[in-house]
């Protein structure tokens, strides 16, 4: 900074005190004693008076601020690039957005240093109600893959991570080669969800009334795809006729019953909106795999796909290795970077709903039973190792972990295991017991089976 930009700064610094204050009137005073504080640099980062006035929150000054500026000079941007919009997607207030964008639509598609539109700043300090604002307001074009950035993608997984998925199934029903694209941190749309088991049934611990609340609701149907349609538990088949007619008809009016009872009833609306959310998810993760579907498999580890599944398995997500092997039948023998097929990598993290539903398949289930891992670890061993924390901390106390430890093992040794090292496992679960003089401090192992 010159000494002419510290004189300026200095001449405006009782207006930056004033807006950054809220002081209405003495920020009108100085406006009309010096005019030219309405666009002038009154601070070292270059903001205005409106960008001080928005990043404050100060909706009313920004109101009279607003209907003092001319259309073009709410779009100069401060030393950092950022207009004024850009500012109140950080803040968040969704009254000061539409101030701005009432008098000039054009600060929507103006980028800050980083190349984020207004809508992915907001999706990225978490702002919701900004978000959904913002979104309704932008051009989708803005959020195109045929961009050269990556505003669309940095939406799609923001939303995902704010559980905002109405607005993704609804990028994705705009753009669905969104699906494929990694954001500014190489993240992806199946690898955010494969990390959210809250958007899933699976990942939701529930009472046994909030269950049968849960079960018995009825939610408006996210349009994912021409495969979903009826109820989102049960998706109806086949061609239309007078029962199906009816039967839509009948879940429309159970849907209207359970919104209005929801406005009523704590409870209901809480499990009203966890359903919501959980058939947004499904029909998001569904709209991923068909794409995906779509890809050789060479192209699936550039993109993500195993490390997704595998963090799927990591945090239980049934849902989500059922919708990948619907799409992509052979998903079920990927392997992790240590040669782990889904079977062994379930048992390692104590996952039995994934265990069960490998379980189940028959005879893939033996195939699988009897691989073994870079390592040269069986599914035997992998039920040996010491479970996750997460895991174990579900029950309390070592005796109990200890039984649950075992009734792991037990399940696993009616497998079709080529080699039993049962002396392992006995050694490993004496430790998770509490041990005790007999318990031996460390596991004594060929360097083979260490995990």
């Amino acid at each position: 900074m010159d000494s002419h930009e510290i004189k300026d700064y200095i001449q405006y610094l009782p207006l930056y005190k004033a807006v950054d204050n809220g002081d209405r009137e003495a920020t009108m005073k100085f406006l009309e004693e010096h005019p030219d504080g309405l666009t002038a640099r009154i601070s070292a980062d270059g903001d205005t008076a409106l960008h001080v006035a928005v990043l404050a929150g100060h909706t009313e000054i920004v109101e009279e601020l607003v209907g003092r500026l001319e259309q073009g000079e709410l779009g100069i941007p401060n030393g950092n690039n950022a207009t004024a919009l850009n500012y109140a997607a950080i803040g968040g207030i969704t009254r000061i957005a539409e101030e701005l964008v009432a008098k000039n639509r054009g600060l929507l598609t103006v980028p800050n240093q980083k190349g984020q539109i207004p809508v992915v700043v907001a999706s990225l300090y978490g702002h919701k109600d900004m978000v959904r604002y913002l979104y309704s307001v932008s051009p989708k074009e803005e959020l195109s893959p045929a961009t050269n950035n990556k505003n669309g993608v940095m939406l799609l997984t923001t939303c995902i991570m704010d559980e905002l998925y109405d607005i993704a199934l609804d990028l994705l029903q705009h753009y669905p080669q969104l699906a494929l694209d990694q954001d500014s941190d190489k993240d992806t749309a199946l690898d955010m969800l494969a990390n959210k088991p809250s958007a899933f049934p699976s990942g939701t611990q529930l009472a046994w009334w909030q269950q049968w609340i849960y079960n018995g609701i009825r939610v408006p149907l996210p349009l994912a795809s021409s495969n979903n349609h009826g109820d989102i538990e049960r998706p109806n088949k086949g061609p239309t006729d007078r029962r199906n007619i009816v039967k839509r008809a009948s879940d429309q009016l159970l849907v209207m019953a359970w919104k209005g009872l929801k406005i009523f009833v704590p409870a209901v609306k809480k499990m009203y909106n966890l359903k919501l959310i959980h058939g947004q998810a499904q029909a998001v993760l569904c709209c991923i795999c068909e794409q995906i579907s779509t890809l050789h498999r060479s192209e699936f580890k550039e993109i993500g796909v195993y490390k997704a599944v595998f963090n799927a398995v990591k945090h239980g997500i049934v849902e989500f290795i059922v919708e990948m092997i619907r799409h992509y039948p052979d998903i079920i023998w990927s392997e992790d970077d240590l040669n782990r097929g889904i079977f062994l990598y379930a048992t390692l993290q104590r996952q039995e709903k994934i265990f069960s539903l490998i379980y189940k398949m028959g005879a893939k289930k033996n195939s699988m039973a009897t691989s073994w891992d870079k390592l040269h670890n069986n599914i035997l061993h992998q039920a040996a190792f010491l479970a996750p924390s997460s895991q174990l901390d579900r029950v309390s106390g070592a005796a109990l972990q200890m039984q649950r430890e075992l009734q792991w093992y037990k399940v696993i040794s009616l497998l079709p295991i080529v080699d039993g090292n049962l002396h392992i496992f006995l050694n490993r679960v004496c430790c998770t017991a509490g041990g005790g003089e007999h318990c031996p401090t460390q596991v004594q192992r060929n360097d083979k089976y260490s995990p």
